[in-house]
């Protein structure tokens, strides 16, 4: 499986958030379903630019700067489910 991610128009916080979710992803590398029995699993090689790299632990910093306001706008999302 080959396949590319490109990022248009980011932040710092969105770009440190992408490379979060490859940090994450690469913990658990998996596709699809039954990752119980090793189904799905598949082996990352990304060349992470330097510049992408310099963003690492912004994102984690924002979601702690304003952890309140985050989790206010969660409840109130979730008070307007239906």
């Amino acid at each position: 499986l080959y396949h590319w991610f490109t990022l248009q128009d980011t932040n710092d916080i969105e770009e440190s958030c992408f490379l979060r979710a490859l940090e994450l992803w690469e913990a658990q590398p998996f596709l699809g379903g039954r990752s119980a029995i090793g189904a799905g699993k598949v082996k990352l090689e990304y060349a992470i630019p330097e510049e992408l790299k310099k963003t690492k632990g912004k994102y984690e910093n924002f979601l702690e700067e304003h952890k309140d306001e985050i989790v206010q706008l969660l409840g109130e999302l979730d008070e307007q489910k239906v």
